[in-house]
């Protein structure tokens, strides 16, 4: 989702807050010469604003989705509106609105013994709750793309707020309270030092069960992925549940190897899950791990430039404790 440079609002991230952290020391020197004041409470209560938290791109970004958003609920508001208005008129329906805007009814000629023709015309009960429901879809849909592109822009996990289907029919969300909700989740970090914290946690959960050697320049993990041979395509197949597994390591053993955190599975030049090069080395997109290579019994190496390199990795992925 997210197009820029990842560093760009990284590196803007962290000049918005040296100069935020400039504003406290000078407003706290001033503070200061007033008689009978505490410095440390002077600090605490200077609030630093969410919104400074975040880069220009990131707010261009959710201004725009949200201005999106309100388009669609204009018009979907408009509607309900209208057909609200004429569910009002059936009177002797039992007509009735909850919170959310979902109608309730009851057809006082269904139990009719004679029919007549009133079963054919327009009742407008079920668009009014098909438009509360596509309503409740458009907020549920903001809510993920509004945190899915800071989990995609700073490689983070947060996760998007639910939405009941009780949520009042005239809510309209603002975007900073998703973003509020994102930077508590980074609890006090800034963006990098949480996904590297993710990175290496990561790393850790999908390697705990499994063999992990330093061997010369390469690192090998037994065991990692799942492989099984396609009769009637010929070739060798990653399976779809190891994926994860193996682009979380390959995200750990670039970000240990390069400082750079963005090294899953599309690191790997010339990688396609379904149709595997077995034995054979595969390129990677860094400076420092020079190949990857996969074994039909699920085994994975990673090579790196020199013996120095892996020793490094392999200790700054904490491998060297849990090998012991």
């Amino acid at each position: 989702m997210f197009r820029g440079n990842l560093f760009y609002p990284y590196l803007y991230f962290r000049n918005k807050t040296n100069i935020l952290l400039n504003k406290i020391i000078m407003e706290t020197e001033i503070v200061n010469k007033q008689p009978e004041t505490n410095l440390i409470d002077s600090i605490l209560n200077i609030q630093v604003n969410n919104e400074d938290l975040i880069t220009e791109y990131d707010h261009n970004f959710c201004q725009l989705r949200q201005k999106m958003l309100y388009e669609s609920l204009d018009q979907i508001d408009h509607w309900y509106a209208i057909f609200k208005k004429e569910a009002e008129k059936f009177k002797d329906w039992n007509v009735s609105f909850d919170g959310s805007g979902h109608v309730d009814y009851r057809d006082p000629h269904y139990y009719q013994s004679v029919k007549d023709y009133t079963e054919y015309e327009f009742r407008p009960f079920k668009i009014i709750n098909e438009l509360v429901e596509k309503r409740l879809t458009a907020l549920r849909g903001f809510r993920y793309d509004i945190v899915d592109y800071f989990n995609d822009a700073y490689n983070i996990h947060a996760k998007a707020p639910d939405i009941d289907n009780t949520i009042a029919i005239d809510f309209r969300p603002d975007y900073m309270s998703l973003v509020n909700m994102v930077i508590d989740y980074i609890g006090g970090k800034d963006f990098r030092e949480k996904a590297e914290e993710e990175l290496i946690s990561e790393f850790a959960n999908k390697t705990k069960y499994k063999t992990v050697n330093l061997q010369g320049d390469k690192i090998i993990i037994h065991s990692l992925v799942s492989i099984e041979y396609r009769n009637f395509i010929d070739c060798y197949q990653v399976m779809y549940s190891s994926i994860e597994s193996l682009s979380a390591i390959c995200r750990g053993i670039v970000f240990v190897a390069d400082n750079f955190i963005k090294g899953g599975t599309d690191s790997i030049i010339d990688f396609d899950d379904n149709n595997l090069r077995l034995n054979n080395w595969y390129s990677l997109r860094s400076q420092n791990v020079t190949g990857i290579r996969f074994y039909k019994n699920g085994r994975v190496d990673f090579r790196f430039k020199d013996k120095a390199t892996a020793e490094r990795c392999y200790k700054k992925l904490g491998l060297e404790q849990e090998n012991q």
